[in-house]
């Protein structure tokens, strides 16, 4: 170890919390650990001091009557104690001003308290009446409030911060002078997603402030299991020099306070990123059913003399002279609250909801310029041209349009398909501008770093501040690395309360030739399991610009499945079939979601697919026509959540037979999902079990011999349809 950090851990090993951290900050920098004393910043301290004491104590009364609830049976879930924690949250929440935004973590009740919301509300929340900030969708601490700031919380710890990241990117954007302060637990540290938003925040300069709570104990899992560092302020280290450190005792509130005031300042007017570690401990267990026996009755003790609300009035009543009288009309007054908001929340009602499946989106939205068919006429182009040129069309029309992807500024994309784009909307020539790389600001078209969750986290929270991204996942396969995010955050949002949530997912997806197991995903099924995206499958230009305008307009998370195989096709080539091969009209125009198209009608049976597995479906429907002089309805369903059942029905009352193919592994696939439903409600239609038609269920192979064995094949498409019309 070099010299200049090993002397940095011999001192930060060495801090005892209990005799050095006492008004004196630990910062840590590129230029090494230095120790600095408290000074406060505020001119009136007492009547500081009276209001964080006031919030301090409204915190503990508040908990209290969560508690008393759960015990009582009229609380639902967990409640997870802020015991030990309230000086960290109170004093770190006291200092944001009101534009500035803040993330969560477990145990920042007072935070919430601070920022306004009131006992009321979080007690409706915790009994899941309908005035709680879910109206009874979730439980505990899993709300947010936009009106205040407060950035939604849910149980993934780690996802909140790249969450904080997109706030922060979103205050850049439109050059507030805000800051994002973001919470976390010592624990959830070690989660991957935390690394990649602080890098995403020290590479995109983004004002951000870090509080880690290391309250010692991640549920039953101590520090030294947890990481090996002194202080996870080192972690500042690894960002660069716009990354500090501190170290701080975060029983002490004025502390907290003045600390973090003076991040968010710099972080403001410097862009310089802070992570603050508040050493305290957690004083009981990590919900009311966890009795805390493994930690040590001695290091309860020690801490216990280090009581957060204690410390406090020790220092009102000793350095600031506050009398008896003045300290009771405080806690009165947080008593008094507390006991009326009571007494309110047990009178108020659950929520009163008929169809539930209406939360999960936002309302539809028609546009004027909807175009449900191709036309006749119009320009033949590449399924390549026509996503770009949607991509161009809604940037140039809406300027909080943004694109955050992987290669997709300064090299175009990896299928070219945002090539110019950085030149259009951020005026960047490249590689002419590479030699003054560190004055190009990507504005909206922005290049992230290799870091999938961290990229979903900074489009989802750029949202909050009315930004409209579409994140391109390089290949559909990259996105599994972003499920954490996508299905726990992204998916519910709407229907906890909190949408809109206008992100478009671009994948560009399927089998091509030699693409093997890890470049060939089909993710619909994948999201499909999951409530709250909407899924589209175009294959044709027409319906790929149509829909991507859709989507991007769309106030709710859209899934936009693209083919990779085809991006190039030239549409004079004769490769695409004509009934593939649509016009793209001139102008803005869009498809509307949920509308299937019938590409050719028929009387004896029906075949659905969608995307790339359609060439498949039109060649082999044409074999067995010219074969058994049938005629065989063919159906794209172009949009997969919602799905044009309507439309299926239809069809099937006309022709009794059908079969549903699509070039994703069979079990679980969805076109599964449309045999079942075809089941269930058009069973008295059919005059022979459905056929399914998918590709077998292994993972794609590499070789063309395999390659041949594990598609949905021509002709097994053919054997499928033949045995199914001799039934």
């Amino acid at each position: 170890m070099p010299r200049y950090f090993a002397e940095m851990y011999r001192k930060l090993e060495k801090i005892d919390p209990f005799k050095d951290l006492n008004d004196v900050v630990y910062r840590i920098s590129a230029e090494g650990i230095e120790s600095q004393v408290v000074t406060e910043s505020q001119c009136d301290l007492r009547e500081l001091y009276k209001e964080l004491y006031y919030y301090m104590h409204l915190t503990r009364k508040t908990e209290r009557e969560i508690k008393l609830l759960i015990k009582k049976g009229k609380a639902l879930g967990k409640h997870l104690s802020s015991l030990g924690n309230e000086a960290t949250a109170v004093g770190a929440g006291y200092a944001l001003k009101k534009e500035d935004w803040f993330a969560p973590a477990i145990r920042d009740l007072g935070t919430h308290l601070v920022r306004g919301l009131t006992p009321y509300e979080i007690m409706c929340q915790i009994c899941a009446k309908k005035d709680g900030p879910t109206h009874g969708w979730d439980a505990s601490l899993h709300f947010g409030d936009f009106e205040k700031r407060i950035i939604p919380f849910v149980s993934h710890l780690g996802i909140m911060l790249p969450i904080a990241s997109g706030c922060a990117f979103g205050i850049n954007f439109h050059n507030s002078e805000d800051a994002v302060l973001a919470f976390l637990g010592d624990g959830a540290t070690s989660i991957g997603i935390v690394h990649e938003a602080l890098n995403i925040a020290a590479v995109k300069e983004l004002p951000m402030v870090v509080v880690i709570e290391n309250n010692q104990w991640a549920f039953g899992t101590p520090n030294f299991f947890e990481f090996r560092s002194p202080t996870l302020a080192l972690r500042a280290l690894g960002y660069g020099r716009n990354v500090e450190g501190f170290l701080i005792d975060g029983t002490n509130v004025g502390m907290v306070y003045n600390t973090v005031s003076r991040a968010l300042d710099r972080a403001r007017n410097e862009k310089i990123i802070s992570i603050i570690v508040a050493k305290t401990m957690r004083m009981a267990g990590h919900s009311l059913a966890d009795s805390h026996k493994y930690v040590p009755e001695e290091m309860l003790e020690k801490w216990r003399k280090k009581d957060p609300v204690d410390a406090l009035l020790k220092r009102l009543t000793d350095e600031f002279q506050v009398d008896d009288k003045t300290l009771d009309q405080i806690e009165e007054r947080a008593e008094q609250t507390v006991k009326e908001d009571l007494a309110r929340s047990e009178k108020c009602s659950g929520p009163k909801v008929k169809d539930i499946r209406r939360s999960i989106f936002m309302p539809e939205i028609v546009h004027e310029n909807e175009i449900v068919l191709p036309p006749n006429n119009g320009d033949l182009i590449t399924y390549r041209e026509a996503i770009r040129g949607a991509l161009i069309t809604r940037m140039t029309k809406d300027p909080n349009v943004i694109l955050l992807g992987e290669d997709i500024g300064l090299s175009g994309g990896a299928f070219k398909v945002t090539e110019g784009l950085s030149r259009i909307f951020d005026n960047i020539e490249w590689p002419e501008d590479f030699y003054k790389i560190n004055k190009i600001y990507q504005r909206r078209v922005i290049d992230m770093p290799l870091a999938e969750s961290g990229i979903v986290g900074m489009a989802v929270g750029s949202t909050y501040l009315n930004l409209r991204p579409i994140v391109e996942f390089e290949f559909a396969d990259f996105s599994s690395s972003a499920f954490m995010i996508m299905v726990n955050f992204v998916a519910n949002q709407i229907a906890r309360g909190f949408g809109p949530m206008p992100i478009v997912f671009r994948m560009p997806s399927g089998w091509t030739k030699g693409s093997s197991s890890f470049h060939s995903a089909h993710p619909e099924s994948w999201f499909a399991s999951t409530p709250g995206f909407k899924i589209v499958a175009p294959i044709t230009s027409f319906d790929a610009r149509g829909l991507l305008n859709s989507a991007i307009l769309d106030d709710s998370p859209v899934i936009f499945v693209e083919y990779k195989g085809i991006y190039n096709l030239n549409p004079e080539s004769g490769m695409i079939p004509p009934e593939l091969n649509t016009p793209v009209p001139e102008g803005d125009y869009t498809v509307p979601f949920g509308r299937a198209r019938i590409l050719k009608e028929g009387v004896d049976a029906t075949v659905i697919s969608y995307g790339s597995q359609m060439f498949r479906a039109i060649e082999a429907v044409k074999r067995v026509e010219a074969e058994t002089g049938k005629t065989i309805e063919i159906i794209d369903l172009r949009s997969l959540i919602p799905v044009d059942f309507e439309c299926i029905s239809e069809s099937i009352k006309k022709t009794s037979r059908v079969l549903v193919t699509c070039e994703a592994s069979k079990t679980g696939c969805f076109g599964q999902t449309i045999v079942s439903r075809i089941s269930e409600e058009s069973f008295e239609d059919l005059d022979a079990p459905v056929v399914l038609i998918a590709a077998e269920d292994t993972p794609v192979p590499f070789s063309p011999e395999l390659e041949e064995l594990y598609l949905p094949t021509v002709g097994k498409i053919v054997s499928g349809l033949s045995k199914l019309l001799e039934f």
